[in-house]
């Protein structure tokens, strides 16, 4: 299934004094810093690593990265056989082991890996199932990952690694079977950590569902997958579960709606306090259809993005308030990239000080 879909605010001060000679206030900097990536494709994921580094997937074979904290953000070039390829995943480990997924039908979902800063790509695998269609990438470590697909054969699509991506297995979980779908918007309806476990979120037709199972701590074996409805919209192929994150083992947050109806806020978001076992829908949810939500210790606080916004929860996913209302596709914080090549960072401090 190919769904991809997908403030600005510009503060200006005067400064006046009065017949008292008493100043204004000072004026507060823009909460968002656009930064030029140098293309206009749609961007789909972002990989965020310390000391200034990331990594940026998106359409036509595109993939960026910055190696000063987004001063600038350089080109890679694409894999050979890969320029009109549609990256949605992307893995960075460091400034120079990167894999990158790309989303399609049949042969069009492949996986890359470079070790030279992507100077250089070598092809991985290809998806066999000439109706399949891979939706999400991500890792635990350095070594073992995870990959989920649409079904084939009326089976989630699960392949695992545990070499850094060199090689991938398919497993062949009966508790997988569903005629549902996963919504490949921002590289984040997967959630793994080495010690709760595997969870992704499902799109319709039907209803939107959370699937988690546990890891081994010591050989990573999959545990007995458990299925569990989420109040987020779900009926039709367009409305499920975009994106999911966790604070720790127990309080996590979901997002999605429904991405035809983008400016539509019921149903977009629940929370669960419980690792996932019961979940609630947000009070006051994101004020439309969120396709990323990422979790922030600095700021104690979630945020989301959607093609009509962002908006940010300070009680773990039980109220949002609006933070801004661009066309925004991901988030690897501080940044946040779009559709048209757009990239920006967010100001985390100001966000902070709010909160407060």
């Amino acid at each position: 299934m190919n769904r991809p879909l997908f403030l600005l605010s510009a503060v200006l001060a005067l400064a006046s004094f009065s017949s008292a000679q008493r100043s204004a206030p000072e004026a507060r900097p823009a909460l968002w810093t656009f930064e030029s990536s140098g293309t206009s494709v749609n961007l789909h994921a972002i990989r965020a690593l310390s000391g200034g580094l990331a990594w940026v997937s998106g359409a036509n074979g595109t993939i960026l990265h910055t190696e000063d904290d987004g001063k600038t953000w350089q080109a890679c070039p694409a894999p050979s056989d890969g320029q009109g390829l549609d990256f949605r995943a992307i893995q960075a480990f460091d400034g120079t082991t990167i894999l990158a997924m790309s989303s399609g039908k049949g042969n069009l979902s492949r996986l890359y890996k470079s070790v030279d800063g992507c100077a250089h790509w070598r092809l991985l695998y290809v998806n066999p199932a000439s109706g399949g269609y891979w939706d999400v990438m991500r890792f635990i470590d350095n070594e073992y990952g995870y990959l989920v697909g649409d079904p084939v054969g009326g089976q989630f699509v699960l392949l695992d690694t545990k070499d850094g991506g060199e090689s991938w297995t398919l497993e062949a979980e009966t508790e997988l079977i569903s005629r549902q779908g996963v919504i490949p918007a921002s590289n984040s309806a997967l959630a793994a950590d080495p010690d709760w476990g595997i969870r992704f979120g499902t799109s319709g037709p039907g209803e939107a569902d959370v699937l988690s199972t546990t890891l081994a701590a010591q050989t990573r074996v999959l545990g007995t997958w458990r299925r569990v409805r989420v109040p987020i919209a779900g009926t039709t192929a367009s409305q499920g579960i975009a994106s999911l994150d966790f604070r720790d083992a127990s309080r996590g947050v979901a997002v999605g709606g429904d991405f035809a109806h983008p400016e539509v806020p019921a149903q977009t978001a629940a929370w669960t306090d419980d690792g996932g076992q019961h979940w609630t829908a947000s009070k006051n949810p994101p004020h439309g259809y969120r396709s990323a939500v990422q979790w922030n210790d600095e700021i104690q606080a979630y945020i989301a993005v959607g093609p009509n916004g962002a908006d940010i929860s300070y009680d773990d996913g039980r109220s949002w308030t609006s933070i801004g209302s661009d066309n925004w596709t991901a988030l690897g914080l501080p940044w946040v990239v779009g559709p048209g090549g757009r990239i920006a960072k967010i100001d985390l401090d100001q966000l902070r000080k709010k909160k407060r």
